[in-house]
């Protein structure tokens, strides 16, 4: 988002650098840029939107980064900041964090076995040498297996 704010920043910003005033002595109609005062407003306001967007979207996530700080390296803190005073919210957080971590890595075991399949799949299609290409078999037949038995 901090790239997409930059480029939007500085391509409408030439905009402005680059038109001039067509009353001016060396306006060339056919070769510079002339821009209305509601063409100004339009990229100042595209500018603006989008300098406010990342900011507020930098603040959120900032804020997220500074409570987990304060809840690792500060809990009673936290406690009192975020959750009234209440500790027994504290449990259910830390479970609900704990969760989210597991469910992450979960995510990321299925996303590297799906890389990994996709691999293989290219290897069989460009008839590769596998080494273990038996040990593959067996753990296909296994995942066959195992499915066929859910089916049932």
């Amino acid at each position: 988002m901090s790239l997409a704010t930059q480029i939007i920043t500085i391509y409408c910003g030439i905009f402005f650098i680059s038109a001039k005033d067509p009353n001016s002595g060396n306006f060339d109609k056919n070769r510079d840029l002339q821009l209305s005062s509601e063409g100004k407003l339009i990229f100042f306001g595209v500018i603006a939107f989008c300098n406010l967007a990342f900011m507020l979207l930098w603040l959120v996530k900032f804020i997220v980064v500074v409570k987990v700080l304060i809840k690792d390296k500060y809990p009673k803190l936290y406690i009192v900041l975020f959750l009234c005073g209440r500790a027994d919210k504290m449990a259910f957080e830390t479970a609900k964090r704990a969760r989210d971590r597991k469910k992450e890595a979960i995510i990321q075991s299925i996303e590297s076995v799906t890389l990994m399949m996709s691999k293989m799949k290219s290897m069989y299609i460009n008839n590769v040498a596998y080494e273990d290409h038996n040990r593959f078999l067996k753990l296909l037949y296994f995942i066959e297996s195992e499915r066929n038995q859910i089916d049932l």
